[in-house]
């Protein structure tokens, strides 16, 4: 390194505000004794309006309030909870009305309250309810840190004390009051950070908890004085409850969740424990190991349970206030169905064949068997066993008959034996519009509408080539998307039970492999003529040509001496050897041959290339020349596309939503459903308007920045000068260059760019200390960027912008080194950004740089932040990426990342990522994966966080019991190994976007450019689930084609969060995205969890880890450096 690069520079750092508070401890022996919120070690789910004795009654919405000493014995007795419905009024306590708040009056009597109460049954944990209260005066005793909410018109307020003088969060107060020592006027409109605005300060270094209110945002509300106001202290860190006891029982203990005891819609059950017991005498603040294994003991038993979803409280969601712009007419892409008659029934028959392959034979089996049997009969069939017959069962319950059917591909018959057999003679699909009224998830009438999609399905085989539930034709002029192939346009389709049925309907796009001879293909994609092959292929040619060829079918054309020409259609296993080197044994008793001398001599024919390899086709693995060979159209394949092909389809299939919906028209026009004789028999009448609905464009919130608010305009806002709201210090730093043709005037304008757009944004950046670029003749490889790495270290180098070349790999080889091995954060830019560097584009590298550094580019209006993020809260996002369908996906492992928040604004996050068997869903390891997280918060900011919303992507409606199950109880795990009495709110949401929903807007309601919905447009009606709360959101602007809704379900909501609320968080979080000045599809933290997912899949892309070891794989190759894990934990942004 020494010699190549230039001279150092010097470098140089900011702070911020505080935002932890600490009062003194509450007396001992106020409150209500060792108040326990477990059942068995468990935790059970919050229901809504449960209470505890000895608390007052209080009617409007939720509030924890503490009030005067109650008399001794008064409350509950017995020490068992009594829940509380709202307005039910209990003993030792006054009624209370009014808006909601968290308040405490003076502190109690020693005794007052209930005596002993206790939060258990049977040793479980039992669930919070809304507006549950606690009774009595009493410390907590649990030894974590308390909360304190606010205090009610000028109450003298005592803090919720700590027996051993924990340190305590105090929340907002509602009118002023001269508090006692140790409390500190909250305002809503104060935002805290937990750096420090030091000039000394190094992103390495442990935020500082100085308080300097000069350097806080200029919109800031600026608190009045208070007297006797303490001097903020930090608590030392023994006092806090952040770590696992030591005891804790190993992780591979604790793999399964375990679930709490729940009654359906999340109710608690009362009295007596499971066992029949009394509750069991509340736990004392160090709690071994024992108590944290009563919660594996009960997983075995309470995991197979299953959990009711939240329901919607009111069938229409009520959308009214400040946060709605306006309501908008729009039509969706869905048709109505009616059925003519509800009481007909429909019967199930299983259709075997034998032999079952080939598949696309099976139809026309079928119908051999339909014509000769009940000819008069129409019945739906999916093309593999399932058959449907509708109004009167078949002659016969079972048929069996023996068929041949022509093969177009090998030119012979194919014979099948079918038998046809009766397996459910109940089905009725009236119970489709049953569930539409007033059915749940987990109870959806699954056998009837897949009877119904089948139906509807029926007949559209033959006119199109299927592919899943698509349809599809070879347009006359199809766009050519390279690599060989091109793209062919048709529709989807898919039977939705919503406040109706209806049948949703879109366009589809889809790549086919192009008909054409196998060496045409060739010379395309190594642009060449059929000459060069004289020479044979260089080794990534041959790869190239495997990875395409594999599990394709051509057409080989078999040289016949004296004859005509035979066709075979095989499928491609892969690449065999060249003519002259290959060889094999022709008979029995005939000498061993080349292929090249086969063909000379049997064949008569002689091969042109003899250095090409030989294709390896069908089961038998036959050796074939592949100038002979030609790849067939009309074959749906599912493979992943390239970067260049994907990027040619987005440009070709994205339409204005005007083509769009004309385009959707001509399908419903070609599929014809009015003559299709299988839904006339079933009864099913296909409506071919679209559904119309109301919309409501919620407002978008107002930015927060350093100096002012900035006000969102169709999804997009402005950022000014010197605007980041907590900007931070680049390090020392410098560029290597990986990509030679990158020219040194490049470079410089880069490295002056950075210093002043970064300065206009708040940024201190320094000059760097030097650049490097490799030589003209290397080809980056990893070894050697690792080396060049240390030694930018080794030179005091913290921070390196990496440009590289347009190639996917060198990506994944830079983390690797980077994030894995040398510790040294990058930030990568491709060639071709440099060859239009200007300050727009290092405005938007400065916006990743800050996050990764630990700054905060902006956040939620204070007027803006939703109520259920008032109080210290986590965001978490999760999302599981799978291996690309092809061969050999078993043997790459699905990857679960999980982002969490750990600041106020919502807007830092570290991200835990894990390796999974592949194609697994289920995050194994959440438990531990969310103890990480929770044990970063805590380090952090020295309190837990008292709220948890958890979104979570990837999921589909058959898998929501099981993700609900198993992660929601993981969780809970994870925080009871934080401390066993620690028990959040948890808020579970699934985050989709593989849906064909599009809305379609009249023009004078949609954007100026391609006519989408508004940013903010939400349906939450007539399209949703009939009981379920669920949403779909456009939070985005859409720069192009027509925009895709993203749809919220909620699973499970400790909270009780209005659905209103709910939409307008999620809606406001898609603003809290670092990389852009622009709303996106996804809130942010399930964006971050796709980068993490995406990240760790460029780490393991070029690495073939053991499948059977995938944790201790991790461990020994894939570890984050403690440096970046712990000093940048956005590193991944």
């Amino acid at each position: 390194m020494e010699g190549r690069r230039g001279g150092q520079r010097k470098p140089g750092g900011p702070g911020g505000p505080p935002r932890n508070q600490q009062g003194r401890p509450g007396p001992e022996g106020s409150g209500s004794q060792g108040q326990q919120h477990r059942q068995g070690g468990q935790w059970a789910p919050r229901g809504r309006g449960s209470q505890h004795t000895g608390r007052p009654d209080q009617s409007g919405p939720s509030r924890h309030q503490q009030g005067g000493p109650g008399q001794e014995g008064s409350g509950s007795q017995g020490g068992q909870w009594a829940p509380r419905g709202r307005g039910s009024q209990h003993t030792g306590r006054p009624d209370q009305s009014g808006p909601s708040r968290h308040q405490q009056g003076g502190p109690g009597q020693e005794g007052s309250g209930s005596q002993g109460q206790q939060h258990r049954q049977g040793g479980q944990w039992a669930p919070r309810g809304r507006g549950s209260q606690h009774t009595g005066g009493r410390p907590d005793q649990s030894g974590h840190s308390g909360y304190q909410g606010q205090q009610h018109q000028g109450g003298r307020g005592h803090p919720r004390g700590h027996q051993h003088g924990q340190s305590f969060r105090q929340g907002p107060r509602d009118e002023q009051g001269p508090g006692p020592q140790g409390q500190r006027q909250y305002q809503d409109r104060q935002y805290r950070d937990d750096r420090s605005r030091d000039q000394g300060f190094q992103p390495s270094q442990r935020p500082q908890e100085s308080f300097e209110r000069s350097s806080a945002p200029a919109w800031e509300i600026k608190p009045e004085p208070r007297s006797q106001e303490p001097a903020f202290q930090q608590p030392a860190p023994a006092q806090l409850s952040t770590t696992v006891p030591a005891q804790a029982p190993p992780a591979e203990a604790i793999s399964q969740p375990t679930p709490a005891e729940v009654k359906p819609g999340g109710k608690k059950k009362k009295g007596k424990g499971q066992d029949g017991q009394k509750p069991a005498p509340p736990a004392t603040p160090s709690t071994s190991a024992s108590e944290i294994g009563d919660v594996v003991k009960k997983s075995e038993k309470m995991a197979l349970q299953t959990f009711d979803l939240p329901k919607r409280k009111e069938h229409t969601v009520t959308h009214g206030g400040n946060h709605v712009m306006k309501i908008i007419t729009i039509a969706v892409n869905y048709l109505p169905l009616n059925i003519k008659n509800t009481k007909l029934k429909v019967y199930h028959y299983d259709v075997a064949f034998k032999p079952e392959t080939p598949k696309y034979l099976l139809r026309s089996a079928l119908e051999e068997v339909r014509k000769r049997h009940f000819s008069n009969r129409y019945p739906a069939f999916d093309g593999k066993k399932n058959m449907y017959v509708a109004g009167n069962p078949l002659n016969r319950p079972t048929i069996r008959d023996t068929v041949t059917v022509p093969n177009h591909e090998t030119g012979r018959d194919k014979e099948f034996d079918v038998t046809i057999k009766l397996v459910n003679d109940n089905l009725n699909l009236a119970q489709i519009f049953e569930y539409c009224q007033r059915g749940v998830t987990s109870n959806i009438p699954q056998t009837e509408i897949q009877a119904m999609d089948i139906a509807l399905r029926s007949g559209l085989t033959n006119h199109f080539t299927p592919a899943g539930r698509s349809f599809f034709t070879r347009p006359q002029r199809p766009d050519i998307l390279g690599g060989g192939m091109e793209l062919w346009h048709g529709f989807y389709q898919s039977a939705i039970p919503a406040w109706k049925p209806y049948l949703n309907i879109d366009v589809a796009n889809k790549a086919f492999p192009i008909e054409q001879r196998v060496l045409d293909f060739m010379c395309e994609e190594f642009q060449c003529n059929e000459n060069s092959f004289q020479r044979g292929l260089e080794a990534y040619q041959k790869e190239r040509l495997r990875e395409f060829l594999t599990g394709l079918k051509v057409s080989y054309e078999m040289p016949t001496p004296g004859g005509p020409v035979q066709r075979r259609i095989y499928k491609v296993t892969g690449l065999g050897d060249t003519p002259i080197r290959a060889t094999f044994i022709p008979g029995d008793n005939a000498p061993r041959t080349s292929v090249g001398q086969y063909y000379r001599d049997v064949k008569n024919y002689n091969i042109r290339y003899p250095e090409l390899p030989l294709l390896v086709l069908g089961t038998q693995g036959a050796l074939v020349p592949i100038e002979l060979c030609k790849i067939i159209g009309n074959q749906a394949v599912m493979r992943k596309l390239d970067e260049r092909q994907t990027a040619n389809m987005v440009r070709a299939a994205a339409r204005p939503t005007y083509e769009r919906r004309e385009k959707i028209d001509n399908c419903i026009r070609q599929a014809n459903f009015a003559r299709n004789p299988t839904l006339q028999e079933f009864g099913i009448e296909v409506q071919t308007t679209f559904e119309t609905v109301d919309a409501v464009v919620m407002k978008a919130p107002s930015i927060a920045y350093k100096k002012k608010l900035t006000d969102v305009r169709d999804g997009v806002w402005r950022l000014d000068k010197d605007n980041f709201l907590f900007p931070s210090e680049i390090p020392p730093w410098a560029v290597f260059n990986l990509n030679p043709r990158t020219p040194q005037n490049k470079i410089s304008e880069l490295e002056r760019l950075m210093g002043n757009v970064g300065s206009e944004l708040g940024m201190r950046v320094p000059r760097p200390q030097q650049s490097y670029t490799i030589d003209q003749r290397a080809r980056p490889n990893e070894r050697d960027i690792e080396n060049d790495l240390r030694e930018f270290s080794k030179l005091g180098v913290k921070f390196v912008i990496v440009i590289l070349p347009n190639r996917n790999e060198t990506y994944g080889q830079v983390k690797r080194a980077s994030e894995w091995r040398t510790g040294v954060l990058t930030q990568c830019i491709k060639a071709r950004t440099m060859d239009r560097i200007n300050s727009m584009t290092v405005t938007n590298i400065l916006l990743k740089v800050n996050a990764k550094l630990s700054g905060v580019n902006h956040c939620i209006a204070p007027t803006f932040k939703p109520k259920i993020l008032a109080e210290p809260f986590m965001l978490v996002g999760a999302d599981v990426t799978h291996p690309s369908p092809g061969a050999g996906a078993e043997r790459i492992p699905s990857i679960a990342a999980v982002a969490a928040s750990n600041d106020d604004y919502g807007f830092q996050y570290k991200m835990v990522y894990r390796l999974q068997p592949s194609r697994e869903e289920m995050i194994i390891d959440l438990a531990n994966v969310m103890k990480e997280q929770l044990e970063f918060y805590i380090k952090k900011n020295g309190h837990e966080p008292q709220k948890i919303i958890y979104y979570r992507d990837g999921v589909s409606e058959g898998q929501f019991q099981q993700v609900l199950v198993a992660e929601l109880l993981a969780i809970r795990r994870a925080c009871s190994m934080i401390r066993p009495s620690y028990e959040p709110p948890i808020t579970f949401l699934v985050v989709q976007k593989r849906h064909h929903t599009r809305f379609f807007p009249r023009p004078q309601d949609g954007d100026r450019k391609n006519c989408n919905v508004p940013a903010g447009t939400i349906v939450d009606k007539k399209i949703t689930h009939p009981t379920e709360v669920d949403f779909y959101l456009v939070s985005h602007q859409s720069i192009q084609g027509t925009a895709r809704p993203t749809k919220y379900h909620l699973l499970w909501d400790d909270s009780d969060i209005d659905q209103v609320e709910l939409e307008k968080m999620t809606y406001y979080l898609c603003h809290m995205f670092s990389r852009c000045t622009r709303s996106v599809s996804y809130p942010a933290p399930t964006y971050y969890a796709h980068l993490g997912a995406f990240r760790a899949r460029n780490w393991w892309n070029s690495l073939s880890p053991n499948m059977s070891q995938l944790a201790q794989e991790q461990e020994k190759i894939g570890k984050i450096s403690d440096n970046i894990l712990n000093n940048h934990p956005m590193f991944f942004t």
